[in-house]
């Protein structure tokens, strides 16, 4: 079937252009897989479904470091050193597979224990969603004091945030407030 999404980015697509943002929100958060794509993480912003779990056994020490990631393992190890300084923002970047999300969610538990606590992972989709869902719904000041107690943002599939003109100056608000402070 040629119409039938094949990507998550295909099905959230396709859940926006039938149901609109907001509605598509609540339908993938109630959803946990379509197609094999997993949508649902254990949420630490209830009702908005923004963050991602970390796993302590995921750190910078377990990631097999070779030729090909050498480079994006040394900035990691900066950023968890000295957050918000070297490499802010960090963009990790490569094809399918490689290690990209592995590495960002070692960077999450790494900070997590350096700034004891406080860091937000999430995906450009999630993030995108919350904040669409947050307008629609006249929250978006509870999801920006949940952004303003957070210590690093961390967004995984950023090429996945799906800007409008809608979202677009409440998304530059929320970088402008990690960046303005020095925060990852």
């Amino acid at each position: 079937d040629p119409t039938r999404p094949t990507t998550m980015t295909g099905v959230h697509e396709a859940l926006v252009r039938a149901l609109g943002l907001g509605a598509a929100a609540r339908a993938l958060d109630r959803l946990s897989s379509v197609d094999g794509y997993a949508f649902a993480h254990p949420s630490r912003f209830g009702a908005l479904n923004l963050g991602m779990a970390l796993d302590e056994k995921t750190d910078l020490e377990s990631i097999l470091v070779g030729p090909y990631n050498r480079f994006s393992h040394a900035a990691a190890a900066s950023v968890v050193g000295s957050p918000g300084h070297m490499y802010n923002p960090l963009f990790v970047f490569g094809p399918s597979g490689v290690g990209k999300s592995h590495m960002l969610r070692a960077i999450g538990t790494g900070l997590e224990k350096a700034l004891g606590g406080s860091v937000l992972l999430t995906s450009g989709v999630r993030l995108a969603n919350a904040v669409g869902r947050s307008l629609e719904e006249g929250k978006y000041p509870e999801l920006e004091k949940r952004f303003a107690e957070s210590k690093a943002l961390l967004v995984d599939d950023l090429h996945l945030l799906n800007v409008t003109d809608e979202n677009k100056a409440s998304l530059a608000k929320i970088f402008g407030l990690f960046f303005s402070k020095n925060m990852q």
